[in-house]
């Protein structure tokens, strides 16, 4: 059990390119059973047609890992004081 808890040191590289990120002001999230995605996207206002910048794909057990980890370095989006809303939300079927 100790193990399971020990950091795990991993050497990360990035490239110029990624490393500059992209604007996003919108995401979207949609699953299969077996991936999680997450479309990144950048909507102007007055223009009803979003552009997705960046696509995330996920095993089940990384996106409840981001997850948890969102709510735990996030904990006052919970409250009513961050207006959010969710646009859409759809389910791949294979």
């Amino acid at each position: 059990m100790a193990e399971d808890k020990k950091e795990q040191k991993m050497d990360l590289s990035i490239s110029e390119e990624v490393a500059k990120g992209v604007y996003s002001n919108l995401a979207i999230l949609s699953h299969s059973e077996n991936e999680f995605f997450v479309d990144f996207a950048a909507l102007s206002p007055g223009i009803p047609k979003a552009v997705v910048r960046s696509r995330v794909i996920m095993t089940p057990v990384n996106a409840k890992r981001c997850s948890v980890r969102c709510r735990t370095m996030f904990p006052s989006t919970r409250s009513s004081s961050v207006p959010f809303r969710i646009v859409r939300t759809r389910c791949l079927r294979s």
